[in-house]
């Protein structure tokens, strides 16, 4: 769970990258830096610890530059270490990337870039990436085709961010199955892990599918198609949050606030309109096998769920952990399944959906943020309008799901 950031603009992106990545700090503690890039140098600064501390160590915010990355990590590969902080550079320091997820095959890749005589500074799977996309560059003397081409051999999930000295002015980022979200300023783009990376500078969004690679600069972008570099049409989304639900709102942590949205989070499960619980409803009674999934804190409202049901209609809809969910569950064309998530990008969850949709099985979803990867896999979504969750252990999401599936 860690955050990217990225924006390209006519002015000098430092102060906002940093307020970018403070919005992202739920996302990822131990950790965060900055590469910005400008007049052909690449600077880089990181360390261990808040964002707000590595600012007062490091000076984030003097940094210089159009067009910037940043990362606030929780850290899966290597210790917590200024070393193993993002952004990774190549050798020459040409090259810088951030990274969410993870490379399964980066053993296999660092080896072979080794016997050439690459030298490694961290130990984290994200380095690799760098390499390998110098390594291509050093061939094609082409950015967008060395960044293809290093995509391309890389197994696992991720979302990633790339900045070169050898292509001023643009961030080249890719999907698969980890969010990444490219917002449209004024006179600058932005790219986000999630909404709130960007939301306090804009409100609209192109939301990336997996397997699509983007070129952002400050006044265009292309989306294209991982397998066949095809320019991909996307649409332009208003987002319904604004900074201000992203903010603490006076309380002295996310915590405490989230606790005392839920009453607001109640009423919007009860406005969500009337037509769009029916159509789940009416999923639900034509089914011959029903399902209710989540996991983690949305398994334990989908077995709330499988109590409201049991106890007020009689019918058992049985609950299961969707991490588990594809080796016990065998659904068919006359089945359902109703996937619960506050991101709705959730892995096992998604993975269970595809399961799911495999056998012919319908699919529906409770899901709080718009746009995502699970509102547009299933048949049929309800968004609960919770609003931004910004505390990790989720509380109004998890209070807004279960009021809708009472409802």
């Amino acid at each position: 769970m860690c955050g990217i950031a990225g924006i390209v603009s006519s002015s000098n992106v430092a102060q906002k990258l940093y307020r970018s990545i403070a919005a992202l700090e739920y996302r990822g503690y131990d950790s965060c830096g900055m590469a910005l890039q400008q007049n052909g140098s690449l600077e880089v600064r990181k360390n261990v610890g808040t964002v707000e501390f590595v600012n007062s160590s490091e000076r984030l915010t003097d940094m210089q530059g159009l067009v910037g990355i940043a990362h606030t990590r929780w850290a899966t590969h290597g210790s917590v270490t200024r070393e193993n902080a993002h952004p990774h550079t190549d050798g020459a320091g040409r090259i810088a990337v951030v990274h969410n997820g993870i490379v399964s095959n980066y053993k296999d890749l660092r080896e072979r870039l080794e016997k050439k005589g690459i030298v490694f500074c961290s130990e984290t799977d994200t380095e690799v990436i760098a390499h390998l996309i110098s390594d291509f560059y050093a061939r094609t003397n082409d950015m967008e085709s060395a960044f293809v081409q290093a995509v391309r051999e890389l197994s696992g999930t991720f979302a990633l961010a790339v900045i070169s000295v050898d292509a001023p002015g643009f961030i080249y980022c890719v999907k698969r199955e980890s969010p990444l979200i490219i917002g449209l300023g004024d006179d600058a783009n932005y790219i986000g892990s999630d909404f709130n990376a960007f939301i306090e500078f804009t409100r609209q969004a192109v939301i990336m599918d997996d397997s699509e690679y983007a070129i952002v600069s400050r006044q265009s972008y292309v989306v294209k198609d991982l397998t066949t570099q095809n320019t991909v049409s996307k649409e332009v989304t208003e987002i319904e949050w604004d900074v201000e639900m992203s903010r603490r709102g006076g309380y002295p942590h996310y915590m405490l606030k989230e606790i005392y949205d839920q009453p607001a989070t109640i009423q919007a499960a009860m406005n969500i309109e009337r037509g769009s619980l029916q159509a789940l409803a009416r999923m639900i009674q034509e089914s011959s096998t029903f399902v209710l999934g989540g996991v983690g804190t949305t398994y334990y409202i989908a077995a709330m769920g499988q109590y409201f049901f049991s106890q007020l209609t009689g019918r058992y809809l049985p609950a299961v952990s969707t991490d588990e969910f594809p080796q016990l569950v065998k659904l068919g064309p006359k089945d359902g399944f109703l996937a619960i998530s506050q991101s709705g990008e959730t892995f096992d969850t998604l993975n269970s959906i595809r399961h799911a949709k495999k056998n012919g099985a319908k699919t529906a979803a409770v899901v709080n943020v718009m746009g995502s990867s699970m509102v547009r896999a299933v048949d049929h979504a309800i968004l609960q309008g919770s609003g931004p969750e910004i505390c990790v252990i989720s509380t109004k999401a998890a209070r807004g799901q279960a009021a809708i599936l009472l409802l």
